[in-house]
């Protein structure tokens, strides 16, 4: 039996965007290969592992390889990417994963506080999310723009709720709910619990080898996810800042 929820604790759910709630079709050229042959004149990129980094971590290696200046070319790239990207999003180049609004929409009608941690820049998340109608769900996010580390944005994200509400720092707790091992790391970094789903690009065989606290293979059950993150919040002790210093 699931012990019920004090809710009037701060009970945080933190989304990943990319292979957890939509994921982009391939319609030709990549949003990033377009925005590098525009911008550099460049039509063949190297292989770079995308899943669970930042964009941060992504366009560095790419400049790197490609022997471009990451702090003088960034911002023109970025430019470019984002033109590219809204074009990309807005014309429905992506799948919406199935049950993802209904799971939103059962959290914040149970009191949930959402927010996203995602390796996406602001401006990323914002194009993808709001073509796929779901950024309103949001109250606030952690971004990859800016660091390597998605441990490290955890621990900014949950430091930056603690500022604005000081009264909830040893009452809030935490859930992270993505598809990748970087997920179920940065979870752990904030002393989080986490929900791993097998939508994206790896197998519930190999999130299992992570020891999620609860693995699916998707949503398509949004009542048993709901009752799930319930029981998860019901059991987890509070957050604390202290909890999450690095170490």
């Amino acid at each position: 039996m699931i012990r019920k929820l004090n809710l009037s604790l701060d009970a945080y759910v933190l989304f990943d965007i990319d292979g957890t709630l939509v994921r982009s079709k391939n319609n030709g050229q990549s949003p990033i290969a377009l925005a590098c042959a525009e911008v550099f004149g460049i039509h063949s990129l190297p292989d770079i592992e995308l899943g669970g980094r930042t964009d941060f971590a992504i366009f560095r290696e790419m400049f790197e390889r490609l022997n471009l200046n990451f702090e003088t070319d960034r911002l023109a790239f970025e430019s470019s990417y984002y033109s590219h990207l809204e074009t990309h999003w807005s014309s429905g180049h992506f799948e919406k994963l199935p049950k993802t609004d209904e799971l939103l929409l059962a959290l914040k009608e149970s009191c949930f506080r959402l927010g996203l941690l995602t390796g996406n820049s602001e401006q990323a998340a914002r194009i993808k999310l709001a073509a796929a109608n779901q950024l309103n769900h949001f109250e606030f996010g952690g971004y990859g723009r800016d660091t390597e580390c998605r441990n490290e944005l955890a621990i900014s994200v949950v430091r930056e709720r603690h500022k604005l509400n000081p009264s909830s720092v040893s009452e809030s707790k935490w859930i992270v709910v993505g598809d990748t091992p970087a997920d179920i790391a940065c979870a752990r970094a904030i002393g989080a619990n986490v929900v791993a789903v097998a939508t994206g690009c790896f197998t519930m065989q190999e999130l299992a080898v992570f020891k999620p606290d609860f693995l699916l293979s998707d949503f398509n059950d949004t009542a048993l996810v709901l009752a799930k993150i319930r029981q998860l919040m019901a059991d987890s002790p509070p957050q604390t800042t202290q909890r999450s210093k690095p170490s």
